[in-house]
């Protein structure tokens, strides 16, 4: 016999079983539309971080670097807000890593070309990036660890200009080596760093020599070792100098107007000085040297130095290479070119044509 509990239990039975189901539908719909604004908020945070990223690169390549470091930053914050998701999505994630390290280049790129407003430091600058680059070299590998650590040594060196002189560089660059032997910039640091401290030229050149034969950033490496030379700026370094130009020349590397203008400084300063023009006259082979004493004449420079001094030197080096009726050809050409008979570069040419003409 039946208990009539049972016939009362049965309807609430059912009512709550239909309850629960209820319940479990409007908890997927709630799950489901979390998880449907989670994504899109997720697309549209990664979007965001896109336009951001292309911004900040668009700012570099214009060197405004100000301006994209804080745009770096603003994607930054974009990407650590929507880090929580990363476990879901990953993309969120590898965003993050992609802003960190676009913060690294800048970093770098930055310390490469700062300029420095007057009354302002380098260490304005460099304050804001090492931190960046000091937490990038933590988590790199392979090469990137000595481009990192040679720009913090590069760093370190700018703070020193600032008077921070219990500030070392060097360090940074051997660190750097170990990582990467052939890195350029490290080299290229190095051997600026050297001269700087007025070590001997052989050394510094040869750590430029490797940094060019490593052929990553060579030119920024040329920059920086021209910079070094005109720092130095005694007899040594400019014939060094010319050197240097002789070798971009031949290979075909861009010559700035600044190593233009120096070179014809140079060659100035040869026309009444025979001792230092028998030692320019003897720094690459005469043919060479020649070659480029043409792509200096050729260039367009509003530098000091006439074409007369250049004349010179091609005379010269006419004559060490074995040709003396085209040095006589020039220096009747630089002797035309002297209206004061009595001037020392009128009577140099008339003791050359002389000497030529027997």
């Amino acid at each position: 016999m039946s208990d009539p509990g049972d016939a009362a239990a049965s309807p609430l039975k059912s009512f709550m079983k239909w309850v629960g189901i209820i319940a479990a539908v409007l908890s997927l719909i709630a799950g489901v539309r979390q998880v449907l604004t989670l994504s899109a908020e997720s697309a549209e945070r990664e979007r965001r971080i896109a336009e951001l990223l292309a911004t900040g690169a668009a700012q570099a390549q214009a060197k405004d670097y100000p301006q994209a470091w804080t745009t770096l930053e603003t994607a930054l914050g974009q990407a650590e807000q929507g880090n929580v998701l990363a476990k879901l999505t990953r993309r969120l994630g590898e965003r993050r890593l992609q802003v960190r390290l676009a913060q690294e280049n800048l970093a770098m790129h930055w310390l490469e070309n700062i300029v420095v407003p007057q009354g302002q430091t380098f260490a304005a600058t460099v304050d804001k990036v090492l931190p960046v680059l000091q937490r990038g070299a933590l988590e790199a590998s392979g090469p990137r660890v000595g481009d990192i650590h040679a720009h913090v040594g590069w760093g370190y060196f700018l703070k020193r200009r600032d008077g921070q002189s219990a500030l070392d560089p060097a360090p940074w660059y051997v660190k750097a080596l170990e990582a990467d032997p052939a890195n350029p910039f490290a080299l290229a640091f190095s051997g600026h760093w050297k001269i700087w401290n007025n070590e001997p030229l052989d050394a510094a050149m040869s750590e430029f020599a490797k940094a060019v034969a490593s052929n990553r950033e060579r030119p920024y490496v040329r920059g920086v070792q021209i910079s070094a030379l005109l720092n130095r700026g005694n007899a040594d370094a400019r014939l060094e100098l010319v050197k240097v130009a002789n070798e971009m020349r031949k290979n075909n590397e861009p010559i700035d107007v600044r190593l233009i203008r120096e070179m014809r400084v140079i060659y100035l300063a040869a026309v009444n000085d025979k001792p230092f023009a028998d030692r320019l006259i003897a720094a690459a082979p005469a043919a060479e040297h020649l070659a480029t004493v043409e792509m200096v004449k050729a260039a367009p420079s509003p530098a000091s130095g006439s074409d007369d001094s250049l004349d010179v030197a091609r005379a010269l080096l006419q004559e060490a290479g074995g040709d003396p009726e085209r040095a006589l050809k020039t220096w009747r050409a630089v002797r035309a070119n002297q209206p004061d008979a009595a001037s020392p570069l009128a009577r140099r040419a008339d003791a050359s044509i002389k000497r030529l003409a027997r």
